[in-house]
């Protein structure tokens, strides 16, 4: 799926992550509207499971303000929460990883059954 040139890197990042699991799950040959519609699903169970894991791992003094982001009634922004995460946890970049990692571990075994 393209992404406009002023996607950022953590969009990008997802995106690059759905294309390689499509390719190593042997999906990438289906048809582009399939696809299209299944990276859009796939992208919104990744940031689900990526607020769930760096949720843990919020500092208590800024979890009111994680609250208040996540909250709001309008659509959230990804970007925005990536961003405030980077800046609030240490270790973001190997709670990306070792999330996005048994994301693909488990999309995968699925797909074996």
């Amino acid at each position: 799926m393209p992404m406009p040139a002023n996607a950022s890197k953590n969009s990008l990042l997802i995106d690059d992550f759905i294309a390689n699991l499509f390719h190593e799950a042997g999906l990438s040959k289906l048809p582009k509207t399939f696809l299209d519609d299944y990276h859009f699903r796939l992208e919104m169970q990744i940031y689900r499971r990526l607020g769930v894991a760096f949720l843990e791992h919020v500092p208590k003094d800024r979890a009111e303000e994680f609250s208040a982001l996540i909250g709001k009634d309008e659509s959230i922004d990804p970007e925005e929460i990536f961003s405030f995460l980077q800046s609030s946890i240490p270790n973001f970049e190997d709670v990306l990883k070792t999330t996005l990692l048994s994301f693909k571990e488990e999309f995968l075994a699925i797909l074996k059954q």
